[in-house]
C-alpha cells in the first residue's frame, strides 16, 4: 500500500524505558518514565509499542506492522487507529512532544543565564619513551594554533622509564619551544612525585591514594591514566584538549556527514567504515590542516544542552536513541567532555566486537571477503559520528578528548588500558553531565602499528582487561544517584569499590564471575541472534562468528574466566587475581579522596604551587 504520509505529518516512537509488570488477563502495568504515568494496557498494543522503536509517522509505522505481522493491507487503517490511540496516551510519543518536554524540563531545573563559555586554553599530551610521535604531534598542534591565530598552553606528561629518554623529551620541547614561541610546561616523573607529597601533606589524606593517581606503585605495564591524572590537576579550571602522542593534528569530516544533533544514550555512538584498502591508506594521507581542531571542540565543550540544540537544531533533532533519562534531565545540563572520531589507526585492543556490527557498517566491513580480512586483522579504520552529538551515556575516546575543567571531573583510573571508558562512565553516574561527539576524524598514525592475530582475538572474545573489569564494577555498584550532588555520588561508589576491594577473597571472585557469566551470555545471544538474521552468509563471516560461539561456549566453565587477561600476561595467574583485587580497592579509596584532592589542587595553585613546571630555554 503507498505511504499517503504528509511531509510535515510528525513522526512518533515507543517511550524509552518503559517498566512492564505482567498482572494477568492478557494485560501489563505499564509505567512511563518520560511522562511519569502509568497505565493498564493489553499485550497486543504492548506488542505494536515494542515495535515502534524507531521514528516514523503513524501511516509509515502503521505499514510496516501489517507486513512484519502478517496482518495484510486491509488492516493497515484499523492498525493506525490503534497507534493513534497510543499516541494520544503517551505510549508512543512525537518528535514535537518530545522537544517540548525538553524544553519545560529545562525551564523547571535550571532559569539562570550561563555565564560565557570560554575558549580552550591549553592542550595535554600524555607521552612515555616516544620522543619522535612527541615531537610530531607538538609540531602538528603547534602549527594549527599559528594557522588560526591562537594562543595555547602546551603540557606534556611524561611518564618515561628513564631518565635519559626525559632529557631527550625536554630538550625536544625546549626546540620547539623557541621554533613556536610556545607556552610549554612538563609534568615528568619527578615532578609528579613532589607534586603528590606535597598534596598528600595538605589535604592531610593517605599518601598512598595520592602516589596511585600519580605514581605507578604497582609497576603496571601500562600507566596511561597517571599522565592523564596529572593533566587533569595541571589545567584546573580551564577548558583543555588531551591528544595522545601519537596523534597528528590532521583532519578529515567524517563520511556522509549531516547537520542536526543527535540526542543518544547507547554507550557507543560511533559509526565505522571500512573503505577498499587503497583508499583506507589514501584516506588518512589526504587529512586536511584547514580545518581549526580546537574550534571543532568548542562547539560542544562546555556548552549547555540547550545551547548545543539552538547551535545545532536548525537540522534534524534526533531521538531515536534517547533514554528517559536524557528526556527528563532538562536542557540546563553540561557538555563536560567532547571527541572526535578517528582516521588511521583505531587504537582498539581487539576486532572481535566487529562481529556483531550490524546494518550498513556491517555492510561496509563484509563488502568482499578482501576488504573483511583486512579490517579483522588490522588495526586501520574511519570511526566517527556522522552528525554532531551529545549523549549521558556514552564513552569518550581519550584519543583527542576536550574537558571543561572548570567543575570537578573524575579521575582516570591511572593504570591499564581502558581509562577513557572507566573516565567516561564516571562522568555519567557520579556527575550525570554529558559527553559530545563531533563528525569530524583526526589523524592517528602509529609508529610500529600491531596486526590482531586470530589467538588474540580468542582471548579477547572470551576474557577481560583489568580496565575493562573495573568499568562495569562502575556500572554495576554505582548507588542510586544524587542528581545535584557528583562529591557525595563519587564517594559513595569509592566506598562500594573499596568494600570489595577488601572484601574475602573467594567472594570478589565470585563477583567477577557474575559480571563475566552475564557478559558472556549477553554476546552468545547476541552472535547467535546475528548469525540466524543473516542465514549464515556470508561464509567468511559467519565461520568466524561460529568459532566466537565455540569459544564462548568452552570459556563459560573456564575456571580462569574472572582473571584479567592483561594483568595475567605481565605478572602470571596467582598474582594477577591479587592485583586486580589490589586495583579495585585502591581505585575505590582515591575516589573516595578525590573530592578532597581536587579542592587541595586548587588552593595549592591559588598559592602558586603547581605540578607542572615551565620549560625554560638555556
Amino acid at each position: 500500500m503507498p505511504d499517503q504520509t504528509e511531509p510535515s505529518a510528525p513522526r512518533f516512537r515507543s517511550q524509552p524505558n518503559l517498566s512492564r509488570y505482567p498482572v494477568g488477563d492478557n494485560a501489563q502495568l505499564v509505567y512511563c518514565p518520560v511522562t511519569n504515568d502509568t497505565q493498564l494496557v493489553s499485550n497486543l498494543h504492548m506488542q505494536l509499542v515494542e515495535r515502534c522503536q524507531a521514528f516514523a509517522t503513524l501511516d509509515q509505522h502503521a505499514v510496516r506492522l501489517c507486513n512484519e505481522l502478517g496482518f495484510g493491507p486491509l488492516h493497515v487503517a484499523a492498525t493506525k487507529a490503534i497507534l493513534n490511540q497510543l499516541g494520544e496516551t503517551g505510549l508512543l510519543l512525537s518528535d514535537q512532544e518530545m522537544r517540548r518536554r525538553l524544553a519545560h524540563a529545562s525551564v523547571s531545573n535550571d532559569d539562570s543565564e550561563p555565564a560565557p563559555v570560554p575558549l580552550i586554553s591549553s592542550v595535554g599530551i600524555p607521552t612515555r619513551d616516544r620522543p619522535n610521535e612527541l615531537e610530531r604531534c607538538i609540531r602538528s598542534y603547534a602549527q594549527c594554533c599559528k594557522s588560526f591565530d591562537r594562543k595555547m598552553k602546551f603540557v606534556v606528561a611524561d611518564q618515561s622509564t628513564e631518565e635519559k629518554m626525559r632529557q631527550t623529551n625536554l630538550a625536544i620541547l625546549r626546540r620547539l619551544k623557541a621554533e613556536f614561541n610556545l607556552d610549554i610546561e612538563y609534568a615528568g616523573v619527578k615532578e609528579k612525585r613532589r607534586f603528590a607529597d606535597i598534596l598528600s601533606k595538605h589535604c592531610d589524606i593517605e599518601p598512598t591514594a595520592v602516589s596511585f593517581a600519580l605514581l605507578n606503585i604497582d609497576n603496571c605495564v601500562v600507566d596511561t591514566g597517571i599522565n592523564r591524572n596529572a593533566l587533569l590537576w595541571s589545567t584546573q579550571g580551564q577548558l583543555t584538549v588531551q591528544v595522545d602522542d601519537d596523534s597528528i593534528c590532521r583532519l578529515m569530516t567524517a563520511p556522509l556527514s549531516q547537520a542536526g544533533l543527535n540526542l543518544d544514550s547507547r554507550f557507543n555512538v560511533y559509526e565505522n567504515w571500512f573503505p577498499p584498502v587503497p583508499e583506507i591508506l589514501n584516506l588518512t594521507e589526504q587529512c586536511t590542516t584547514d580545518a581549526d581542531f580546537f574550534a571543532i571542540h568548542e562547539q560542544l565543550l562546555g556548552q549547555r544542552l540547550h545551547s548545543c540544540i539552538e547551535q545545532f537544531g536548525g537540522g534534524e533533532l534526533n531521538f531515536d536513541h534517547a533514554s528517559a533519562r536524557l528526556l527528563r534531565g532538562g536542557t540546563s545540563r553540561t557538555v563536560l567532555a567532547t571527541s572526535i572520531g578517528v582516521t588511521g589507526d583505531s587504537g582498539i585492543g581487539s576486532s572481535h566486537y566487529y562481529l556483531s556490527l550490524d546494518g550498513e557498517e556491517r555492510r561496509r566491513l563484509i563488502e568482499t571477503e578482501a576488504n573483511y580480512r583486512y579490517y579483522m586483522f588490522n588495526h586501520k579504520l574511519i570511526r566517527s559520528v556522522k552528525r554532531a552529538t551529545v549523549s549521558d551515556a556514552a564513552f569518550c575516546s581519550g584519543f583527542n578528548l576536550g574537558l571543561d575543567n572548570r567543575k570537578m571531573l573524575p579521575p582516570f583510573l591511572p593504570v591499564q588500558r581502558g581509562q577513557d571508558c572507566v573516565f567516561s562512565n564516571l562522568l555519567h553516574v557520579c556527575l550525570h553531565e554529558l559527553t559530545g561527539f563531533l563528525p569530524w576524524a583526526l589523524r592517528h598514525n602509529q609508529s610500529n602499528p600491531e596486526k590482531f592475530l586470530q589467538a588474540d582475538l580468542q582471548k579477547r572474545i572470551l576474557y577481560r582487561n583489568s580496565g575493562e573489569i573495573i568499568e562495569r564494577l562502575v556500572n554495576g555498584l554505582a548507588p542510586e544517584p544524587d542528581l545535584s550532588n557528583a562529591t557525595k555520588n563519587t564517594v559513595a561508589l569509592g566506598r562500594a569499590l573499596k568494600e570489595w576491594g577488601t572484601a574475602p577473597f573467594a567472594d570478589f571472585e565470585d563477583l567477577l564471575r557474575s559480571i563475566m557469566w552475564e557478559e558472556m551470555s549477553r554476546n552468545l545471544s547476541t552472535l547467535h541472534y546475528s548469525l540466524n538474521k543473516h542465514k549464515g552468509e556470508p561464509t567468511y563471516w559467519a565461520n568466524d562468528i561460529a568459532s566466537a560461539i565455540s569459544w564462548l561456549s568452552k570459556g563459560l566453565t573456564d575456571d580462569n574466566i574472572s582473571v584479567a587477561a592483561d594483568l595475567c600476561l605481565a605478572f602470571g595467574i596467582e598474582e594477577a587475581r591479587t592485583i586486580m583485587q589490589r586495583l579495585v580497592r585502591r581505585f575505590g579509596e582515591l575516589l573516595m579522596s578525590w573530592p578532597a584532592l581536587i579542592q587541595g589542587v586548587s588552593e595549592l595553585n591559588a598559592r602558586e604551587v603547581y605540578l607542572p613546571t615551565t620549560v625554560e630555554i638555556h
